[in-house]
């Protein structure tokens, strides 16, 4: 976020409100929208009888981080007219390391939820560079 001579005070404010309200935004959103697509992209695999097939706990794992970025974005252009992705994308690699820390402390009950849990938040942050700061479409 840099800012030029040739944009006006009020262009900057909006920016830097729009920035501060998208970080919880954001943050509401990806978690929702991962959170339900997991569950239901799991149970949909047939988690109540025989439990889930790693393969597809991955596929959720990466599906839903992008899910989730892709929704925050969303959310934050339709309720924004400008801000800023970089304190999102900040916010996530500092949850990484947490992890990672976490991790190494052994927080996690198991390897394969330590690994879902890595790259699930590896997926967000490459996600949330392209979506959030570059501002790629999908489409």
């Amino acid at each position: 976020m840099t800012a030029s001579n040739d944009v006006k005070t009020q262009d900057r404010g909006s920016l830097v409100l729009g920035t501060i309200l998208s970080v919880p935004l954001f943050l509401v959103s990806f978690l929702v929208v991962a959170v339900v697509y997991y569950v239901v992209h799991t149970f949909m695999a047939g988690s109540v009888t025989d439990g889930v097939p790693r393969f597809v706990e991955l596929t959720a794992t990466v599906i839903s981080s992008v899910l989730g970025v892709w929704a925050g974005r969303w959310v934050c252009d339709k309720a924004f007219k400008a801000w800023s992705g970089w304190p999102v994308f900040v916010l996530l690699v500092v949850l990484g390391l947490l992890n990672t820390v976490a991790i190494f402390q052994g927080y996690h009950d198991g390897v394969w939820q330590a690994v879902l849990a890595t790259v699930q938040l590896v997926v967000a942050c490459v996600a949330a560079w392209f979506m959030a700061v570059k501002k790629v479409d999908i489409h």
